[in-house]
């Protein structure tokens, strides 16, 4: 296969590639379809990543996935005003990095609130939390949800690209009404904030948006993409100073970034933690994160500085550098 072709007739002076049906079964076992690489540094680093790691559905055959309530098809139980027994709706738009307080539909006009392709403004106060657009009748919501045993699950937004900003965005949320814009997954607690510092890793979203073709973030997508295993979050390592375990390390980085969040305060009752630097900037903790995840897949420091250097929106040159 040749790649960055512009015109078929480039074909012989372009760089090529061979993919084998073996491979393709490998690297995309549930579909057998060709990944997103231009290159073939690409192709091999993700070869590598498979060789060293088992898919995620191979590590979490126990995870329940969901995309619970679908604005069209239960209208008949949704609102556009809250009344008494109805539920708030969580949209995509209100999900960044580590946060469900992103953005909010406050003090919009309906006329821009419920417009096609409707953007949510930016939320500057840490303690505010987003108004919803729609809001589900409780007795609905309860039988929607009833599948779903723990009292918070890992979310994240569907309708993505390879091209955006960050590709994953994901934080973890109390189990409340989330609309087709935002996939849920949940585990064990422990489990899912690993899952929440390896969706919001770079070296995770490189490997998503090697193997993304559309907009749509599936649960195919995330249980054919390799991922540590969860013995690997035990090992005892120095980190900025610090022995502990990977897991303790990831956990105090990420209850520093959900310290202003009230809505997440109780699932950290029982977590391991120390207390960071005091001075430590949001994203110097979640730089201190990607490298935590690179070590947790044995990613060397070069390799994971290439990998945020392709992220040039998000980690300037500058930042690459200091940070990693």
């Amino acid at each position: 296969m040749a790649l960055n072709l512009d015109n078929y007739e480039n074909f012989y002076s372009k760089e090529k590639i061979y993919l084998s049906y073996k491979l393709l079964n490998k690297l995309n076992p549930d579909t057998g379809m060709i990944p997103n690489v231009s290159s073939g540094e690409e192709l091999d680093f993700l070869i590598s990543i498979y060789k060293n790691h088992n898919i995620f559905g191979s590590i979490y055959p126990e995870c329940r996935f969901g995309r619970l309530v679908h604005l069209t098809n239960h209208s008949e139980s949704i609102l556009r005003n809250q009344q008494a027994g109805y539920s708030p709706i969580y949209e995509g738009k209100f999900i960044e990095l580590y946060t469900s307080k992103f953005a909010t539909f406050k003090d919009m006009p309906d006329s821009e609130k419920y417009k096609n392709k409707a953007t949510a403004k930016a939320i500057e106060d840490e303690d505010e939390y987003p108004q919803s657009r729609f809001f589900i009748r409780n007795d609905v919501w309860k039988n929607l949800s009833k599948s779903f045993s723990c009292d918070y699950v890992i979310a994240w937004r569907s309708l993505t690209s390879a091209t955006n900003r960050r590709t994953m965005l994901a934080t973890i949320l109390p189990l409340i009404p989330t609309c087709q814009s935002i996939q849920i997954l949940q585990l064990s607690e422990k489990k899912m904030l690993h899952i929440l510092a390896l969706f919001n890793s770079i070296v995770f979203d490189y490997i998503v948006r090697l193997k993304m073709a559309g907009l749509d973030l599936t649960q195919t997508i995330i249980k054919q993409i390799p991922v540590p295993d969860e013995h690997l979050y035990n090992t005892l390592i120095v980190f900025k100073g610090i022995e502990t375990t990977i897991e303790v390390h990831i956990n105090s980085r990420i209850k520093e970034l959900y310290k202003t969040d009230k809505g997440n305060n109780a699932l950290f009752k029982n977590i391991k933690t120390y207390p960071l630097q005091a001075d430590k900037t949001k994203k110097e903790i979640i730089a201190e994160i990607d490298s935590l995840v690179a070590k947790l897949y044995s990613i060397n420091e070069e390799i994971l500085r290439k990998i945020a250097l392709s992220f040039p929106t998000y980690y300037s040159k500058e930042e690459v550098e200091r940070l990693f």
